[in-house]
């Protein structure tokens, strides 16, 4: 079966964008997680408080899961979005809520 050329110079570019909206689509969405924090317990690294280096010791999350031994630079590299409920967690450690967006 012989199929012509315009037909696959019109069909394809179409299948393809479809594909990419697809996927685009599905990677943000997949990439980003999203944790409701009810409680962070954390300590400093060091006492420099312009780093991020600071160790987060355990993480309760609302789902009842805990997360142990994460930095933020760590939450940052995973591309995990906390939204912190813990406002005492922002002034012990000394970074605003931007900080961990």
């Amino acid at each position: 079966m012989r199929v012509k050329r315009k037909y696959i110079v019109l069909v394809f570019p179409v299948l393809m964008m479809i594909y990419g909206v697809i996927y685009i689509t599905f990677w943000t969405h997949t990439s980003l997680t999203v944790y409701g924090v009810d409680k962070i317990e954390t300590y400093k690294l060091t006492n420099d408080k312009s780093t991020d280096d600071f160790k987060i010791k355990k993480m309760f999350l609302s789902s009842g899961e805990v997360i142990d031994n994460l930095t933020l630079r760590d939450i940052k590299a995973r591309g995990l979005l906390v939204f912190n409920t813990n406002e005492a967690f922002q002034k012990n450690v000394g970074f605003e809520k931007s900080m961990l967006n």
